[in-house]
């Protein structure tokens, strides 16, 4: 659950009612405000501007290289946005929660695949929210890579974005400690590792990371 807006509500009730919310009653309030903030940023109307070119291996030429040297014949992009990488990737259908130009808009969690897929893209739409939400995401995207299928993720470390909107966004702080962890909870060898960048300052710095599914996993 969204941390930033969970604790916003929490010191409006206090300062205002002089009394805290209902937990239990907040929880979905939280999670529709955190709907609207993503949407928001990450819709076709929004500030976010993917930076998929200036990257080094989780960068659009690199990923289109390394995916395609595999032959797959079907691709899951998860969080495509723009679906920028339709084009250059055979058999690929890009899901989005908050992007019309998807093949499907559709949250992760509620995606329902025919079948499993060869290789699974995750470059930076599973950086939000709880460590919780995380782990089931990443469950959830591994169960749709079918066992010996690749995946190939960018995380966030928790930096902020510095656009308009995304002072709202509750970015999970992504290391390569769970990194490492979360490929074990997954079923999966992690084949690399390293720091990728979009650019050369702070906010710039990302992890790249690929994976090998290799067995059986509970959601």
């Amino acid at each position: 659950m969204n941390r930033k807006i969970t604790k916003a509500l929490h010191d409006f009730c206090v300062e205002t009612f002089g009394h805290p919310p209902d937990e239990t009653m907040m929880i979905p309030m939280v999670q529709d405000l955190d709907s609207k903030v993503l949407g928001a940023y990450f819709g076709e109307k929004g500030e976010w501007n993917p930076r998929n070119k200036n990257f080094g291996p989780s960068g659009k030429d690199a990923i289109t290289k390394a995916v395609n040297a595999l032959e797959p014949k079907r691709v899951l992009d998860i969080g495509c946005g723009r679906n920028l990488l339709k084009d250059s990737i055979p058999g690929l259908y890009g899901i989005d929660a908050h992007h019309p130009n998807a093949d499907e808009v559709v949250d992760i969690m509620d995606f329902m695949p025919e079948e499993e897929y060869d290789v699974v893209l995750i470059l930076g739409s599973i950086n939000f929210g709880s460590e919780d939400e995380i782990y089931y995401k990443m469950l959830k995207a591994t169960s749709m890579c079918k066992i010996g299928g690749h995946m190939f993720l960018r995380v966030n470390p928790g930096l902020t974005h510095n656009r308009a909107g995304a002072e709202w966004i509750d970015f999970y702080e992504w290391s390569p400690e769970k990194l490492a962890q979360a490929a074990t909870s997954c079923n999966c060898e992690m084949v690399e590792l390293q720091q990728d960048r979009w650019r050369d300052t702070a906010d710039g710095k990302r992890y790249y990371a690929h994976w090998i599914r290799r067995g059986d996993i509970e959601i």
